[in-house]
């Protein structure tokens, strides 16, 4: 009790609150929209103000993560809950996906259903930027805990052949280059040889092959045999650069490029372009050069915290995923990315620390194969 309370406490003591160098590029762009607004270079005041508030909840969200996270128990209780979670949505979202008639678990009825919609996911590709997020959790425990291997290894390949059920290509290229990094990097790091892996790896593929089979490959193979299948998104991209030349220095506006987009658009798609399917370039659109260093500035933190702890390398594949995608525009996902990055920060980073901790039977925090000396 006394570590859940604390974030709300830690105010009101003499105790001096964690911080963590992940703050500054995020409560950055806070204080860059909120010059925008004060020096009136937003095109679109209102959608700029949105945006400082979504800024303002991830800051506040990865403090409250630092405080609470500072517990070891509680960064640990927080990894295991998230990773049920994500195996429970999997479990939904496949039989959902088949049955549902366009209705979110079955009763909440979608106006206008999506062809791929998972669990609570009405964008496919978001569905698949959340397991992304969360696969390393799976993958860790069954390279690292034998007696617990074909339990942990039967959740990773469940997650994966969900992403295959929800048919996104991005998606799908992600979590295979991701389960690769990981069983690559574990022979690495532990100077272990491939034999050693070989029981996990065949778990994993194996049950993945296996589920895959039962759920549908026809549908992937299909959007990946598509040709040219992001031309629109490079038309988007094209668009936001030529918006970012014309605001390179003080930005369109955070939450801006909806509105202004159709000033740079290069076709008529015929709909309603909602943001530039690419958070980079969005970023760079409408923050200038201030909102591209802020995203290269925790897309680099991140890799920092991923080659010490094994499962931030999921907040880093959203990073990734956000190249042609806009993840970091729905709120749950951005929460947990940062909730990721907030528990990678009080992660323990001395050898002995580690040592400890994994004498007391943590699982992710201290065993991880990329945790480095």
């Amino acid at each position: 009790p006394r570590s859940t309370l604390f974030p709300y406490t830690t105010l009101f003591r003499s105790d001096r609150p964690r911080l963590s160098p992940v703050l500054i590029p995020v409560a950055g762009m806070v204080a860059w929209g909120l010059i925008q607004l004060g020096f009136h270079w937003t095109l679109v005041e209102s959608e700029t103000v949105r945006s400082v508030l979504a800024w303002s909840a991830n800051v506040a969200i990865l403090f409250i993560g630092l405080q609470t996270f500072d517990d070891s128990r509680v960064r640990e209780r927080f990894l295991e809950g998230l990773l049920w979670f994500a195996f429970a949505v999997c479990l939904i979202a496949v039989p959902q996906s088949f049955s549902s008639k366009g209705q979110v678990f079955w009763v909440f009825p979608v106006a206008d259903p999506p062809a791929f919609m998972m669990g609570p996911f009405l964008y496919h590709t978001h569905f698949a930027a959340f397991i992304e997020t969360v696969l390393p959790l799976a993958l860790i425990p069954a390279l690292e805990h034998p007696r617990k291997r074909l339990w942990f290894a039967f959740m990773a390949a469940t997650m994966i052949a969900s992403v295959i059920l929800s048919a996104s290509r991005g998606g799908f290229v992600i979590v295979t280059v991701e389960t690769a990094v990981v069983f690559a990097l574990h022979i690495q790091k532990k100077r272990s040889r491939f034999r050693h892996i070989i029981p996990a790896l065949a778990l994993t593929l194996g049950t993945t092959a296996i589920l895959a089979s039962m759920v549908g490959w026809s549908t992937l193979i299909a959007r990946l045999m598509e040709e040219n299948p992001y031309a629109d998104r490079l038309q988007l991209l094209r668009s936001s650069i030529g918006m970012f030349r014309d605001h390179a220095w003080t930005g369109a506006g955070l939450g801006a490029w909806p509105a202004v987009y159709p000033l740079y658009a290069r076709f008529d798609m015929g709909v309603f372009v909602n943001q530039a399917h690419n958070d980079w370039a969005q970023a760079a659109a409408e923050g200038g050069m201030v909102g591209l260093v802020v995203f290269t500035w925790l897309f680099a933190w991140t890799l920092r915290q991923a080659a010490r702890n094994v499962w931030c390398l999921g907040a880093a594949c959203v990073f990734v995923h956000a190249f042609f995608d806009y993840p970091f525009h729905k709120p749950q996902i951005a929460a947990i990315v940062f909730l990721m990055l907030a528990a990678g920060a009080c992660s323990p980073q001395r050898r002995r620390e580690r040592r400890e901790f994994r004498n007391r039977g943590g699982m992710y925090t201290m065993a991880s194969p990329l945790t480095m000396p």
